[in-house]
């Protein structure tokens, strides 16, 4: 099976809110309607609100925030971003 990764990188100033992942969970669901699997993973620099990341639990979207993406990186031998 063909696995495939939805990745939305947001490097807003703000930390995102549930406008933005609605705004995401539109702009993916027809892939995974069409494709029957993807997973699906939100990225800010920045951070989320708490009503945010009840959005993104809810639809089972995986996130990080810049730290958190950069330790993954590096515990996989990778760089990670710049600040």
């Amino acid at each position: 099976m063909t696995k495939i990764l939805l990745c939305l990188p947001k490097g807003n100033k703000d930390p995102i809110g549930p406008a933005d992942i609605r705004k995401f969970l539109t702009q993916t669901d027809t892939v995974t309607a069409e494709k029957g699997y993807a997973t699906r993973w939100y990225f800010s620099k920045r951070g989320y609100t708490s009503d945010a990341i009840g959005c993104l639990r809810q639809a089972g979207v995986l996130y990080s925030t810049h730290e958190q993406f950069n330790a993954l990186a590096k515990l996989a031998g990778f760089f990670g971003l710049p600040e």
